[in-house]
């Protein structure tokens, strides 16, 4: 599978040197926020492909889709990948597919807001039915349904009408970057 990730010159420099690159959480703005999203992602990823190699605990998000395609994302988007000026590198990877767990980026949302996914609303009486339907449960029970929800992410499915969106930003995680996956890199400032 090819996928794409954009980092910084200096996590770059550590997986040229030492051949591999993992997650630090301390580069990663706000993280005691994100950590219970996160934390959900690994449970997930653990299921999926198994347990992350000793030492890793959390993954590395990648691009698969980009607007629909599965292609290089394009730098220049509105999509922001760091502060104006900041050099970075985009790595393409080819990774076998039983490494990666693939999930809707914009769906993704519900878990980091601790939402629900209304992924399955079509129109907007659908989501307020559901949300109706939502509201009307205990807080305890209310909770699960939520977290029951989250699982619509890994549809990543293609669709678009007038009132949602599938599939067409799709994300990727892995447990580490490993020098011998990179098949180019694209150094850019942002």
């Amino acid at each position: 599978m090819i996928l794409w990730t954009a980092q910084t010159i200096e996590a770059y420099n550590t997986l040229i040197h030492t051949g591999v690159y993992r997650c630090d959480t301390s580069k990663i703005t706000d993280f005691e926020w994100w950590k219970p999203a996160y934390d959900w992602m690994v449970k997930e990823m653990r299921e999926r492909i198994g347990s992350p190699p000793e030492g890793v605990k959390y993954p590395i998000w990648l691009w698969y889709r980009w607007n629909g395609h599965n292609k290089k994302p394009d730098l220049r988007a509105r999509r922001s990948f760091g502060s104006k000026g900041t050099e970075l590198v985009l790595i393409e990877i080819e990774i076998p597919d039983n490494q990666v767990v693939l999930s809707d980026f914009d769906n993704w949302h519900s878990v980091l807001n601790h939402s629900y996914s209304y992924s399955e609303a079509q129109s907007e009486k659908e989501f307020d039915k559901i949300h109706e339907w939502l509201q009307s449960l205990s807080p305890s029970q209310r909770q699960l349904e939520i977290q029951k929800s989250w699982e619509s992410i890994f549809d990543i499915s293609v669709w678009d009408n007038d009132f949602s969106r599938n599939g067409i930003w799709v994300q990727a995680t892995i447990w580490e970057l490993r020098k011998e996956h990179i098949r180019k890199k694209y150094p850019f400032i942002c």
